[in-house]
Parts: C-alpha cells; structure tokens; sequence
C-alpha cells in the first residue's frame, strides 16, 4: 500500500510539473502573440502617415538646429528672438511628432536629412547680415513647407495627425509670418 501511495504522490507531482509547464508555455505563446499583434497593428499605418511623420520630425529637426545656430550668432535682437521662439517652438513640435511616431508604431528620425544638414553647414558658415539674411530666407522656405504639408495633414483621415495638424498650423503660419516680415526689415524680397 506504501509503494502505492508512493507512486501516486510522484505521478501527480509529474501531472503538477507538466501542468505547470503546460501553463508558462501556454503564457509564452500569448506574450509572442500579443507581440506579433502589436507590431502587425503598427505595420498598419498609412504611407502618408509615415511620410508625413518622419519628414516633419527630420524637418523639426533641421529647423530646431539652424535656430540654435541663429540664436547664437545673429545680431540683429529681433533675428535673435524669432530664432529662440522658432527654436522653442520646433522642440514642443517635436515631442509632439515623436509621441505620436511613437505610438503609431513609426520609427522616429534622430537627425536631420543629410541635405538639411549641408545647408544647416553652410549657413554656419556665414556670419553678419548675410548669415541673418539666409537663415531667414531658409526659414520661410520651411515654414511655408510646413504650412503646406500641415494644411493637407488637416484633413488626413488619420484623427490623430489630423489633430495635431489642425493645432500646429496657426502656430506654423504665424511663424512664416514673422519670417517674412524680417526678411522685409533685413532688405529682402519678402
């Protein structure tokens, strides 16, 4: 009777162990799962959506670097303070972009394009009144891009980016303004 009881300790013990197995494979399986369904659900954002997510962040980017620069090296107080709210502005832009990268799943550019880093180069090298000039003139070139791409954005079928568009292009406009008056007080064109 002992060597019975014995052995019917050790079989449910294995039962328990093999049930236990059984159990943590089980939850393996769903963790991976869940993996694979979690990026499958990120594969599904939109090539416009992508596209406009990593251009903005690289522009963001690129436009955060040259008013750095400007802030640092423009002269004139009123350059000066475009570039610092420009530089402010294009930094909560960008916590913004990356969070919502981010959570569509997108992978998030860290610098700017190679061509946004040539230009941001070249205009480093300038100083005085022509370094001012082409900051802003390279400055209305991208606000006026912005404003395009978020004016489009505006309407995406994606309600987030949609969103988010719809709030950053006053913003955007305003700057572009802002840019085109200076260039105007700095004899440009407009």
């Amino acid at each position: 009777m002992k060597g019975n009881h014995a052995r019917a300790r050790v079989l449910t013990l294995a039962a328990g162990l093999l049930l236990t197995g059984a159990v943590v494979a089980h939850a393996q399986s769903m963790r991976q799962g869940l993996g694979k369904a979690e990026e499958a659900a990120r594969g599904t954002v939109a090539g416009s959506t992508r596209d406009f997510l990593t251009g903005a962040i690289q522009n963001q980017l690129a436009e955060s670097s040259l008013s750095k620069v400007a802030a640092q090296k423009a002269t004139t107080p009123a350059v000066k303070a475009f570039a610092d709210q420009s530089q402010s502005q294009s930094q909560g832009m960008l916590g913004q972009l990356r969070s919502l990268a981010d959570k569509k799943g997108v992978q998030a550019p860290t610098q700017p394009s190679g061509q946004d880093e040539t230009a941001i180069q070249q205009l480093s090298g300038e100083s005085g009144p022509a370094f001012e000039r082409g900051y802003i003139r390279e400055m209305i070139k991208r606000k006026a891009a912005d404003v395009a791409s978020l004016r489009r954005q505006s309407t995406a079928s994606d309600s987030e980016v949609k969103s988010l568009a719809q709030k950053a292009l006053p913003v955007e406009q305003g700057l572009l303004g802002k840019a085109q008056q200076l260039d105007k007080q700095l004899g440009g064109g407009g």
